[in-house]
């Protein structure tokens, strides 16, 4: 937190910098500033694909879910999907979603494309990749979302 708040305050123009404190700011439980980071990274380096896929808009993602904005989450999640067919991030999402909604139909599709993807993919493997969180209500909230997704364990 500390290098990536001095890098801001030293160079504010830097996307990269304002994209890392962005998941910093959602891993620390703070998720509407990490969305703030997020939109200042998005609006200094707009074109750059590889930063909208890897970094801007599934760090959004994440604090849109941590929010509970569910509509502002799944257009982000379309829009990365849109840029990103086998991003991992957005099919997970957008399983989580269909299941919500009880798309069962698109729930099954969403499971094969991302086992095309990503074979053998687990959820604990999920976990160990997105579930570091220091609230335990954020902690909670992605437990539930991990187990609604029915993955292997």
């Amino acid at each position: 937190m500390t290098l990536a708040e001095r890098a801001v305050n030293l160079n504010p123009n830097v996307a990269m910098a304002w994209g890392v404190l962005g998941w910093i700011w959602n891993l620390l439980g703070e998720p509407e500033r990490a969305c703030e980071a997020f939109d200042r990274a998005a609006r200094l380096n707009p074109l750059d694909r590889i930063m909208l896929v890897t970094q801007i808009l599934p760090g959004t993602c994440l604090a849109f879910f941590l929010l509970g904005r569910h509509d502002e989450l799944l257009q982000t999640t379309n829009r990365l999907l849109a840029l990103d067919p086998n991003n991992l991030t957005a099919l997970l999402d957008a399983l989580s979603i269909a299941r919500q909604q009880g798309r069962s139909g698109d729930a099954e599709k969403l499971l094969q494309r991302i086992e095309a993807a990503y074979p053998g993919l687990r959820s604990s493997q999920v976990g160990r990749l997105f579930g570091r969180f220091r609230k335990p209500e954020h902690r909670e909230l992605f437990d539930r979302w991990l187990s609604s997704l029915a993955l292997p364990a």
